[in-house]
């Protein structure tokens, strides 16, 4: 997937957005992602490896099972075309659709099960 200044990324490490896109002459692009995961790399054909999905839009990358403003996503509506229309949550905060609620904080499920600890 072609990545552009601008795109927010997702990973198994977290969420991004890439602040520098340049090419060099003898080095090959030059990638700056900085947010929950961030990487600094030099890559020969503009592309990172470890990116899952890349989007200009934040509600783009957003899956079941990720935690958004302290809320976990319970299911995601998208149109025939694809795009997200409606986000819901295990609470449902009074019915509001995501483009009425702003998102301050996004917690990727690969991380929420990266640092938990289960009793046994």
């Amino acid at each position: 997937m072609k990545l552009k200044e601008g795109m927010y990324v997702r990973t198994k490490k977290g969420i991004g957005r890439v602040t520098e896109y340049t090419k060099h002459e003898s080095w090959g692009y030059i990638v700056k992602v900085l947010g929950q995961y961030s990487c600094y790399t030099h890559t020969s054909n503009g592309e990172l490896s470890d990116v899952i999905k890349a989007s200009y839009n934040l509600i783009d990358l957003i899956e079941v099972g990720d935690y958004v403003n302290g809320k976990e996503v319970t299911e995601i509506m998208k149109d025939e075309k694809g795009n997200v229309t409606d986000v819901l949550f295990t609470e449902e905060v009074e019915s509001q659709s995501y483009s009425l609620l702003p998102i301050k904080d996004i917690v990727t499920k690969e991380q929420f099960n990266s640092v938990k600890y289960e009793v046994e």
